[in-house]
């Protein structure tokens, strides 16, 4: 929960670029009107500048309506991104519009039915019984590491493969390390 303060600073900032916003669009259209005089443009950056800074609406803060939170707002639901799980978990939200005011779902396989009881139970044995929490996914899968390019760099060669003549291993002249004579392998 955010604090009430916080929150309240910014109604009152909301009702502020309300109170300014006609005045501050009639400023901005001559500032950016070409036929405008280089007096009038002027005279009215002066005017916006006089303005308190509350009056911009980009001072303005979206938070979620339920609990005030400033982080993770979605605009298409007015809450922040934990409300909206909640929500949409609880069954409260209808499914995602495209756009805000749309009333269709993104894509018909968005909104999936319930499972039956049976089919529920066999989903949560093959996850571990955590319900629908991590039900699998739909869309396209990743292609393999390897045709991704990324991954664990390559492993270079063990150094012993890089053997030059006469830098053999004690093993490999004839004598142990124990010291007993043993027979090398015949070479080809």
């Amino acid at each position: 929960m955010a604090k009430q303060s916080k929150i309240a600073k910014n109604e009152r900032r909301k009702e502020i670029v309300e109170r300014y916003a006609a005045r501050r669009a009639e400023l901005k259209e001559i500032i950016r009107r070409p036929s405008s005089t280089e007096a009038e443009r002027t005279a009215a950056q002066a005017e916006l500048r006089r303005q308190p800074r509350d009056a911009s609406a980009t001072r303005v803060r979206n938070r979620d309506s339920v609990d005030g939170r400033p982080r993770g707002y979605l605009r298409t639901f007015g809450l922040s991104r934990l409300r909206t799980r909640e929500q949409a978990h609880a069954g409260f939200l209808p499914a995602s519009p495209s756009r805000p005011g749309d009333d269709l779902p993104l894509r018909p396989s968005a909104v999936r039915p319930a499972p039956s009881g049976q089919a529920r139970a066999a989903g949560e044995a093959s996850r571990g019984g955590r319900g629908d929490a991590a039900a699998p996914r739909t869309g396209p899968r990743r292609p393999p590491r390897a045709a991704r390019g990324s991954g664990p760099p390559p492993v270079a060669p063990h150094p012993a493969q890089f053997r030059l003549p006469g830098h053999e291993r004690p093993d490999e002249s004839g004598i142990r390390c124990s010291g007993a004579p043993v027979t090398p392998a015949p070479q080809q």
